[in-house]
């Protein structure tokens, strides 16, 4: 059969000029052609085959294993015939099989290889994978970032936070903070028994550790007992195991799946306090996670001191369900001089209300004695509840049924404090009513663009040395709006009254300050602000 004949392309790339002097049927029929050409080769475009690899999951092996997987052929496309497999980046010893896609050998190298693949059908080639895959001695764990964070109970008086990384040749290195002081860690696995193959340590580290009974000369040991990796702290003397003793967490692998990060971005995030009535205030801040699942956060104490901190984050599963995974960190948040936030933290996949189960409780705020007004009878602990919540301007909005909200206070050694309703309008202005509608001149400013607040009211109460006379006193508070909870969180620092019992007697300005608590909630009902 004949073909039918098709026009040039050279035809169909004439001069303007020349095309509109031809009959206007023969530009239709050369028009119609064209299109007919392009959905023709649309229709025909070739579905390339798609390939899976053994690593497509796990990615690891270790010296002295027996490897078989195979490269497979996930999807043919529209190529006939039988599939050919090409692999490139393989260690030496591994061997494949083109015509099968077996992959096997003893594995005998150590380090990282970039392994990439391709299967051919019928002449259509699939895209190539890449797949990194690491190779280490029996006694190396998994290599990536291991973290951990200890309690003040583990390394008195503020804790730690250790963060190693390892390589598949056993190098490792690290960050140890002490609370007020951090050590680095640096060296390499070497295993110290014949007959444990699995087990090894890196050379130690002396430091001067406090302990109960005074301060210890004591060696930090990284250790490995695969798949595990430690971190012991060996008194300098005797050997003896006098903290740690604790595994520690792979939070970021180097190789293998990984899962899409769903929280990428800000969350507000408040530690509310478990106590009722409430020993301090919250402490309060931003986390911000990263595709990578890097997890930060700026962040305030109860007491007014700035805590930050810097970790990674890590999905709660394997990453094979079909729901966003929650992301989870060993927190652990200091100033390095007297305070330290830590706990187990999470920002869930959907919302938990307080109430719910999952909900994080126990958080654990430590805040060591210091000179002054602040907490003057010693240190202290607390614990807190974890709460987190997206936020943005919309969600501002709409936080309160009709704007109407409430502002509530409280601290220890107070009479209470009155709460005071107000509305949060469109712009995320704050109005409160006049006279009594506001009875303690309460003013609250939110800086819109992160759910941040600032705000003062004054407390009036009879004078403990004189009751025909008043004591007023301005208070400071700042805070975070938390949407998803319908809750706005903080704190604010407050002078007790004086006491003229006390030895030597106090007055505002030497009394003891104590940190108060601050909560935006919902109006129980809609109430006039006597404004217009």
């Amino acid at each position: 059969m004949t073909p039918e004949p098709q026009p040039s392309p050279r035809r169909l790339r004439q001069p303007l000029h020349q095309r509109l002097s031809r009959p206007l049927a023969l530009l239709s029929l050369l028009l119609t052609t064209a299109i007919t050409v392009t959905v023709t080769t649309t229709a025909l475009a070739a579905e390339l085959p798609q390939i899976g690899t053994p690593w497509d999951i796990w990615a690891t092996h270790r010296v002295g294993d027996e490897f078989s997987g195979e490269l497979t052929l996930l999807e043919p496309g529209s190529g006939a015939g039988d599939p050919v497999y090409s692999c490139i980046g393989l260690p030496p010893e591994l061997k494949l099989d083109k015509t099968t896609g077996t992959i096997s050998g003893t594995i005998r190298s150590v380090g990282y290889f970039n392994v990439k693949a391709r299967v051919s059908v019928g002449g259509l080639q699939s895209p190539v994978v890449t797949r990194r895959i690491a190779l280490m001695p029996p006694y190396v764990p998994d290599p990536g970032i291991f973290e951990h964070a200890y309690s003040h109970f583990e390394l008195p008086p503020l804790g730690g936070h250790v963060n190693i990384i390892i390589q598949p040749s056993g190098a490792y290195s690290g960050l140890l903070r002490l609370g007020t002081r951090s050590v680095p860690l640096a060296g390499v696995l070497k295993p110290n028994d014949p007959e444990l193959p699995y087990v090894a340590a890196g050379a130690p580290v002396l430091i001067r550790l406090p302990r109960p009974e005074g301060t210890r000369l004591v060696k930090v040991v990284v250790r490995s007992s695969n798949p595990e990796l430690g971190l012991d702290f060996l008194d300098a003397a005797t050997g003896e195991i006098v903290a740690g003793d604790t595994s520690l967490h792979l939070v970021r692998p180097s190789v293998g799946f990984i899962p899409p990060c769903a929280q990428v971005g800000r969350h507000n995030v408040a530690f509310l306090p478990d106590t009722n009535p409430p020993a301090t205030g919250a402490a309060f801040g931003i986390v911000t996670i990263g595709a990578d699942y890097r997890w930060t956060f700026v962040g305030q104490s109860p007491h007014g001191k700035s805590i930050t901190s810097s970790q990674w984050g890590y999905p709660m599963d394997d990453g094979l369900e079909s729901t966003p995974l929650e992301v989870a960190t060993d927190f652990y948040s200091s100033d390095n001089a007297t305070t330290c936030l830590y706990g187990g933290l999470m920002i869930p996949a959907k919302v938990r209300l307080r109430g719910e189960p999952g909900l994080q409780y126990g958080i654990r705020l430590v805040h060591l004695p210091q000179k002054g007004r602040l907490i003057p009878e010693g240190g202290m602990e607390a614990t807190y509840t974890f709460l987190s919540s997206r936020y943005d301007r919309g969600r501002a909005q709409t936080m309160f049924p009709q704007g109407s909200a409430s502002l509530a206070s409280s601290a220890l050694f107070t009479s209470d404090i009155p709460s005071v309703m107000f509305v949060l309008n469109p712009r995320l202005r704050a109005v409160f009513g006049a006279g009594t509608g506001n009875p303690t001149s309460a003013r609250l400013d939110v800086y819109a663009p992160t759910g941040l607040f600032t705000g003062q009211f004054t407390l009036k109460d009879p004078d403990p040395r004189n009751r025909a006379r008043s004591i007023f006193r301005k208070v400071n508070y700042r805070g975070i709006l938390l949407p998803d909870h319908h809750l706005g969180a903080g704190n604010f620092l407050l002078p007790t009254l004086p006491d003229p019992n006390a030895q030597p007697p106090t007055t505002l300005a030497t009394s003891p300050i104590v940190s108060g608590d601050i909560q935006i909630v919902p109006a129980p009902v809609l109430f006039d602000t006597g404004t217009n």
